[in-house]
This record gives structure tokens, C-alpha cells and sequence, in this order.
């Protein structure tokens, strides 16, 4: 799998949020899911050709890193005599296990192309292409898990809402992280571009939960995605791997809508109890961003081969 297939996989389901049927076949129990790529394209009419792109996974949740900064991608315009040829280069790190995910994501572009011409040919490091200067660049990682709660009480109806804390930073140029959650298939999705350093607890909505288990994914992504035209140099990190923690989970009986404290909560394996807490109304919901993230997701969903 390249970075394209990454793109359009892990942006469609974090956006999207709902596990494929096909990923809960392939894990019954649970999935920890760790993604990083770093990117070189050219947009063209809401399409990204793909003119340079390294990727590493992991499907059980190990940390994944790439790191290309001493060794770029270089762009040396209409000939390899170019003395001062583009250059892209990042470091992106993930790991997910099931309560906790962590993602970091860092980038360079020196010497961007700001006029791009796609009639413009280039050479780089492996050979000439005709496709024209490259004009869109991420650094992403990825981390997720996905799990099937069981509910120790004796209600046959409920409500779930899960509390989250994030934590990390953005600096420099065209960062942000995301998080997107889905209780039993009706997703939230949390947006942090502010520059500097974050700290912030994130709750759900309320979801009605029909029988003893519920479906719970959480996906974290961190990128860095300049805007190549404003300028020739950029740099920026967008770091969550302080940690996403997932605090707890509040549960409320459907009928009274009474909060349910005496029970257990663990997830598929038995091996994570997850704090049944008290969430205070209203909830302090920060969905921030939502039309952005959704914006930038869209643009990076079709590519060309």
C-alpha cells in the first residue's frame, strides 16, 4: 500500500468514523492501527498525482515512524544542473493501543516552486517527469483503535458518551490534529489547528446503545500540509504524542436517563476496565474546526495513479 491508498483509506475513515464490516471480519476482537507517510503530489482539478511518497504500518499498533530529513525528496526543475533544487522532507511518528494513541507529525519545504506550471518538466533523483513541479505536500500519522465494549449492568437500553484528554502542540506552517470518535456508528469529530501548545478534554455525544455491547473507535490523526503558494519556505509540527488518553465513559439508563455508576465497562479481551464516570451537563463539547478538517480531508480524496 502507498500513501495514496492511505489517503483514501485512513482520511475516508476518520472522516466516515464507522469500522468497515470487512476490518471487524479481520478482527473480531479488537484492532490497533498505526500509519505514517510522508507525500509529494501535484493538484490538479481536485486531483493528486502522486510524484513521491514513503509509507510504513503497522496493524497491531507499534510505533511506526518515517523520517527522510537528511535524505529529502529533491525537485530540480527543467534540468539536474539546478543548484537550488526543491526539497521536501519530514518526520512522522504513531502508535495506537486500545485507551491510548499518540501521533506526531513534522515537515521542511525549501525553495517551493510558488509559480507552478504543470507544463514545467523536472528531474528528481529518480529521473526526469514531465508532471510538472510539485504543488501539495503532507506529513501525516495515523493512529486508531477499535474495540467492542462490554457492559456489566443489567440495563436493556442505555446511553454511552466517551470523555477524551488531548494533548500537544502545533507550530510553524499548515498544522493540525483530528480526532474522530464513533460510539455504535454516530461519530464526533474534534478539530486543534490553534498554534501553540493544547491541553483540552473532549466528550461525546450522547449515543443509545440497544443491548450489552457497543462499538467504540477512536482515530488521531497529526499533519503537516503547507500551502505551497503563499511562499518558498516552510516548516511546522503538529504533535499529539503527548498522548490521547480516554478518561472514561458515562452511561445512562434510557428510560430514566439516571447516570449508572455501579458497574463495569471493559473492553473485548478483558484485559482494560474503562472508568464508568459522571460527565456534568452540558458537556463540555469542543467540536472546533469540523467544516476545515472536512474541507482539507476532501481535497486529498481522489488521486490519480
Amino acid at each position: 500500500m502507498n500513501l495514496r491508498t492511505l489517503a483514501l483509506s485512513v482520511l475516508g475513515f476518520l472522516v466516515a468514523g464507522a469500522p468497515s464490516s470487512k476490518l471487524l471480519a479481520q478482527f473480531p476482537n479488537l484492532a490497533n492501527r498505526s500509519d505514517v507517510g510522508i507525500f509529494v503530489g501535484q493538484d490538479s482539478d481536485d486531483f493528486v498525482t502522486a510524484l513521491d511518497d514513503l509509507f510504513v504500518a503497522s496493524t497491531i499498533g507499534d510505533l511506526v515512524e518515517l523520517d527522510n530529513r537528511n535524505s529529502p525528496f529533491q525537485f530540480f526543475g527543467p534540468n539536474i544542473d539546478d543548484p537550488f533544487p526543491m526539497q521536501v522532507g519530514g518526520l512522522a511518528r504513531a502508535q495506537a493501543k486500545f485507551g491510548q494513541l499518540r501521533t506526531y507529525a513534522e515537515g521542511f519545504v525549501v525553495n517551493a516552486q510558488t509559480s507552478f506550471d504543470s507544463g514545467i518538466p523536472f528531474v528528481t533523483d529518480d529521473g526526469f517527469d514531465d508532471e510538472g513541479f510539485p504543488d501539495f505536500i503532507s506529513v501525516d500519522a495515523f493512529a486508531s483503535f477499535t474495540d467492542r465494549l462490554q457492559f456489566g449492568g443489567t440495563a436493556t437500553g442505555y446511553r454511552s458518551a466517551y470523555k477524551f484528554r488531548v494533548e500537544g502542540f502545533n507550530s510553524g506552517d499548515g498544522t493540525f490534529t483530528a480526532l474522530n470518535v464513533t460510539n455504535s456508528g454516530v461519530s464526533d469529530l474534534f478539530f486543534f489547528d490553534q498554534p501553540g501548545a493544547f491541553s483540552e478534554v473532549v466528550t461525546t455525544q450522547s449515543v443509545f446503545v440497544a443491548n450489552d455491547q457497543q462499538l467504540i473507535t477512536a482515530s488521531l490523526q497529526s499533519t503537516f500540509q503547507p500551502f505551497l503558494q503563499s511562499g518558498s519556505e516552510f516548516a511546522g509540527i503538529a504533535s499529539s504524542f503527548q498522548t490521547l488518553d480516554l478518561v472514561g465513559i458515562e452511561l445512562r439508563d434510557e428510560v430514566t436517563n439516571e447516570v449508572i455508576l455501579d458497574v463495569s465497562v471493559t473492553n473485548s479481551t478483558g484485559s482494560f476496565t474503562v472508568p464508568v464516570i459522571a460527565i456534568p451537563e452540558p458537556s463540555g463539547l469542543a467540536l472546533v474546526g469540523t467544516g476545515l478538517c472536512l474541507l482539507t480531508v476532501s481535497r486529498r480524496r481522489r488521486f490519480r495513479s
